[in-house]
């Protein structure tokens, strides 16, 4: 090893790296932690995250998931395949609205996020009711 800085710009995983490894983004555990703070601090008690099946959307629903159960809190996880079509988010959306979710944490792939509010606007949950979260993490996700 040459020992060179390896820097990312992306890296949020929590495994362990070199120490000549640095990175510009929060580890997935701290920014998962400091999204349910606010969920806590909101006593937004249910919500829901969707998102495409990839390492990170599992990573942070695991890492949810037992913050959740550890605080008493519910969570709906809602995730498809990255090569999935309209309807199955549609699909996601509407089992969320009839659960009576109103805060929903975005975990989308690029060009599923404009997708999902779209349909989102169409399926009624859309206004002062419904909050959605785009987490730091996720930002290559914004269209």
């Amino acid at each position: 090893s040459l020992g060179l800085p390896v820097i990312s710009y992306g890296a949020t995983s929590s495994l362990e790296f070199p120490e000549n490894f640095f990175r510009v983004v929060l580890p997935e555990s701290v920014a998962v932690g400091r999204m349910f703070e606010l969920l806590q601090k909101l006593s937004w008690q249910n919500f829901a995250v969707v998102g495409a099946t990839t390492r990170y959307s599992t990573s942070v629903i695991s890492l949810l998931s037992d913050l959740s159960d550890e605080r008493g809190h519910r969570m709906v996880p809602e995730q498809w395949s990255p090569a999935s079509n309209a309807s199955a988010i549609r699909a996601a959306l509407r089992r969320i609205k009839r659960d009576g979710i109103r805060v929903i944490v975005l975990l989308t792939l690029a060009g599923e996020t404009s997708v999902l509010l779209d349909i989102a606007a169409e399926e009624g949950l859309y206004g002062n009711e419904t909050v959605y979260i785009l987490p730091l993490g996720s930002s290559k996700s914004i269209p």
